[in-house]
């Protein structure tokens, strides 16, 4: 092993510097990304189950979702063919569902890193009170609650009507999946093969 000559040093110190812009430039676009320490112990997906889940979510939510409120608001004479297409959207509908309830494992995921900080910065200063004299009783969660919602009005708020929100759209596509379910029923016991 030689010595390295000046430009070889000089080249290796310019790529030692761009790699740690990148990784600077990274860390501020994705302050919250980081590798999982525990990724080599991490159980993968069945190959096989991988490549079908992806076919599960619903990429055009919103056209999924006007494709079978339509067919349900559609009035007239129904035939052999909305049999099968009702069958089809119910399956859609599901997948709606899915979708639905996976979004909202993805937010609360996101939400609970994203007010994680505010709710620690809640219980120290629960703990600051309770530690001076201020405070003589345990701090219970919804101590930490209250207490998160005062310090953080405009979060709490953000984040508990969001909360709703993700809720009432999963709810509202479990109802979508059963008004479809019905519909196939009724034109399975109404239209004649």
């Amino acid at each position: 092993m030689g010595l390295k000559s000046r430009s070889e040093r000089e080249a290796e110190k310019a790529a030692e510097a761009e790699r740690a812009a990148e990784t600077k430039i990274g860390a501020k676009s994705r302050p919250l990304e980081f590798p999982s320490a525990n990724a080599a112990r991490e159980v993968p997906f069945h190959e096989g189950f991988s490549r079908v889940v992806e076919t599960v979510f619903v990429k055009d939510v919103k056209g999924t979702f006007d494709e079978i409120k339509e067919f349900i608001d559609a009035k007239g004479p129904r035939t052999k063919r909305d049999v099968d297409r009702a069958n089809s959207l119910l399956r859609k509908a599901h997948d709606l569902y899915i979708t639905a309830k996976r979004e909202r494992y993805v937010w609360e995921s996101r939400n609970k890193v994203v007010f994680a900080a505010c709710y620690e910065k809640a219980v120290l200063d629960l703990q600051r009170e309770k530690e001076s004299g201020a405070r003589s009783k345990q701090v219970t969660d919804a101590d930490v609650e209250n207490r998160f919602a005062t310090m953080y009005p405009d979060e709490y708020e953000s984040q508990d009507r969001k909360k709703r929100e993700v809720k009432l759209l999963e709810e509202s596509m479990a109802n979508l999946v059963e008004v479809m379910g019905q519909v196939v029923r009724n034109l399975n016991l109404t239209v004649k093969p």
